[in-house]
């Protein structure tokens, strides 16, 4: 046998104390009136305070959902600016090598604007020789689940080259198939 839905049961609560409402509230010589009218008067007023107990949930509902909202957003805010102004370099890139996001900091290391590092390859600010240790990295970072450190050559936009240590960590956005890898500088 199966359970009867949440929905379907607070529909029949909400009928119950609808009916209850009505009962009390009920007008007295409606006898007089004629009994299918007063079953469909019954009726229309069961429905009308139903939907009237049906609004008060919705407008509670939407509240709740808005003050959600409005505590997400804060968040969401107050966690960007964290992101964007940490003292050390951040940067997340997908499988493609392509850089989804970066911080003040890390656009700082390239000497560029974040805006035009963003889809640019994390490889085109990587020294030649140490291409293939960073391909390697990346894989055992994937393929370990665990975060790696190491030392490579990188260059900034303008070819001047620097000693960066780097921390890689393998993300997987759950139900998606997004890969992101992230790194500190």
């Amino acid at each position: 046998m199966t359970q009867p839905s949440k929905e379907a049961a607070d529909g029949t609560e909400r009928r119950r104390k609808a009916e209850r409402l009505v009962n009390q509230s009920a007008i007295p010589g409606e006898q007089n009136h004629g009994q299918a009218v007063n079953r469909l008067m019954h009726e229309i007023q069961v429905v009308q305070t139903e939907l009237k107990l049906l609004n008060e949930e919705l407008s509670a509902s939407r509240s709740a959902a808005e003050s959600a909202k409005d505590k997400f957003e804060k968040l969401y805010k107050k966690y960007v600016s964290l992101f964007d102004f940490a003292p050390n370099g951040y940067l997340a890139f997908d499988r493609n090598g392509e850089i989804q996001e970066i911080n003040l900091a890390a656009a700082a290391s390239f000497n560029a604007p974040r805006s035009s590092l963003i889809g640019r390859r994390i490889t085109e600010f990587i020294h030649v020789d140490d291409q293939d240790g960073f391909n390697f990295q990346k894989q055992h970072c994937r393929e370990n689940m665990e975060i790696v450190r190491f030392e490579l050559k990188m260059k900034r936009v303008d070819g001047l080259l620097f000693n960066a240590q780097l921390q890689m960590q393998f993300l997987s956005r759950n139900g998606t198939d997004e890969t992101l890898y992230s790194i500190c500088l």
